[in-house]
Formats: structure tokens, sequence, C-alpha cells
């Protein structure tokens, strides 16, 4: 069974090779059945590499908002997770 886009998103996250904080959520403006969310990821220098390589494999689409604590601490919102996991019908 294919995996949903919202299931995919958070199996990945779950991946994650840094530490990160989940900041928040809201209602896609033109979306009303998706969600963005912002997520801040503390990464230590010698695995930015890891992380970089990590995020291009994001199956939601993303932005980098800030950084701040130089390269060690990046905030990302990620744009239009569907806020319900998607179910295909049985055949």
């Amino acid at each position: 069974m294919p995996m949903s886009k919202q299931r995919a998103f958070y199996k990945w996250l779950e991946e994650c090779p840094v530490e990160f904080q989940f900041q928040m959520e809201w209602v896609n403006d033109k979306d009303i059945n998706s969600m963005d969310e912002m997520y801040k990821f503390i990464i230590s220098k010698n695995l930015l590499d890891t992380f970089n390589k990590w995020l291009e494999q994001s199956p939601i689409k993303f932005e980098s908002n800030m950084e701040i604590k130089n390269p060690t601490t990046l905030i990302y919102t990620f744009r239009g997770i569907p806020n319900v996991e998607l179910v295909k019908e049985k055949s």
C-alpha cells in the first residue's frame, strides 16, 4: 500500500540525524486541508553534511526561515503537510 504524503513526512522526520524541536503549526493559507509546520534543528558542525543530505530527501517542500547561533541551529518551515491521513480504498 502506498504511503500518504503525511505519513511519509513523519516517517522521514523520525529518521532525523540531529536533535530537533517542534515549534508550531498552522493551516496553510492556500489549502485548508493542509498544515505548515515549523521545526528547529540543532546541528553540531560535524553533522552538518549528514543533515543536509537527509534534508534533501524531504517528501515535503521546505523553506529555511532563520539561522541562529551560527550554522548550528536552523529553523525550517515545511509547507503543505496534509492535516488528515489519506486512506487508500480497498479493492
